[in-house]
Formats: C-alpha cells, structure tokens, sequence
C-alpha cells in the first residue's frame, strides 16, 4: 500500500526514468499525501540539522517548521502550503541525494511503540516540535542544529510510525534547550557581575 511505502521509496519511484532536472514542491506533496507534513517537516528541517548551517536559512527554514508544526497540532495530515513555496522545484540530483540518506537513516527505522502513532500523541509531538522549530529559527549561536536534528528523528518517527525515533528525538531536543537555557542564564548571571564590579 502507499501508505507503507518508505519516503526513499516514494521519491525514488517520482524520479525513476525521468528525464526532467527538477521537480515541483507540489508534486512531491501529491505522492505523499497524508504524510505529507512529516515528510516537509523532515526535508525542512534537514539542512539546519547540518553541523555549519547559514543562521539566514536556518531561520527561515525553522519558520517553515513552525507552520507546519501547528498545523499537525490541529490535526491536519496533508500540509497547506503557500502557494510561492509549492511553485518551486527542487532538482533530481538534490533528490536522488537525499533518496540515498533515507535510506541509510531508514535501515534503522521500523514500526514500533505504535502508541506514539495515534492521532493525540502525534499532537502532542507536533508540540516538541513547534518548540523545538523556534529554537531552530533563533539567530543565536549553536541555536539550530541539535533541534534540527532533533525534529529529523522525530519526523522520521511520524513517517514511519517508529515510537523510538521520536522519543529520541524529543529526549535530545528538550536536553539541548535545556542545557542552552542554562548556558544562557549563567553567562548573564556573570556578565551581570562582571558590570557590577567594573562599576562598583
């Protein structure tokens, strides 16, 4: 059936024997239909899950996330999409690359924990990842890539109905703003005293 196919899968059998260079956003919502937000929130939230990514891009990217978190929030399955976004296309090489990590990342996904796949769980992952997505689109250093990362395990869990991805994904995801919460509290705390001794 469609919808037990893996996302490699699907974007393999969309590229297979075509001869165009790219191909559009829209298509790639219309093969994956009703699993078509965890599958934007993963492609979406990929490139900020890079060690180095562009803090412009990340935050953009991070806003995309954000919609698209809320809307699974409300219970939607196939993602609205503004229109600009699914006008554009995305090329075949970019695709058969990521084909190639989906696969890798799917040789370790299966269903399981399938408590985390009803309807109110996916709700409330959709939370961890609204959280996570702004976390991702705040321009401060070190402040995209571990939730992106984050919400790639999770998206991956929701595609695949795999429990274990996603509380992975949130376990790292709420550990890291945690720890930067942290980081951010103590680095004030002392700048605030280093002014007050250069003052008094």
């Amino acid at each position: 059936m469609e919808s037990e196919k893996k996302a490699s899968e699907i974007l393999q059998e969309m590229v297979a024997g075509s001869s165009a260079k790219s191909i559009g956003f829209a298509k790639i919502l219309e093969n994956f239909k009703e699993r078509g937000i965890a599958f934007f929130m993963l492609l979406f939230a990929a490139p900020a899950a890079l060690p180095t990514p562009a803090p412009v891009i990340a935050t953009v990217l991070g806003a995309i996330v954000i919609v698209l978190s809320v809307q699974l929030m409300m219970g939607r399955k196939t993602p609205y999409i503004l229109k600009r976004i699914l006008d554009k296309n995305i090329s075949i090489k970019i695709i058969k690359g990521v084909v190639k990590l989906l696969r890798k990342a799917e040789y370790f996904v299966r269903p399981r924990l399938l408590f985390l796949s009803t309807d109110f769980s996916e709700r409330i992952v959709a939370v961890f990842c609204l959280a996570f997505a702004i976390m991702m689109a705040i321009p401060l250093p070190l402040s995209n890539t571990v939730p992106g990362f984050a919400i790639v395990l999770m998206s991956l869990g929701l595609f695949n109905r795999d429990g274990l991805f996603i509380i992975a994904g949130a376990i790292i995801g709420t550990a890291w703003i945690g720890l930067y919460t942290l980081a951010i509290y103590i680095a004030g705390d002392n700048f605030v005293q280093w002014i007050k001794d250069l003052i008094f």
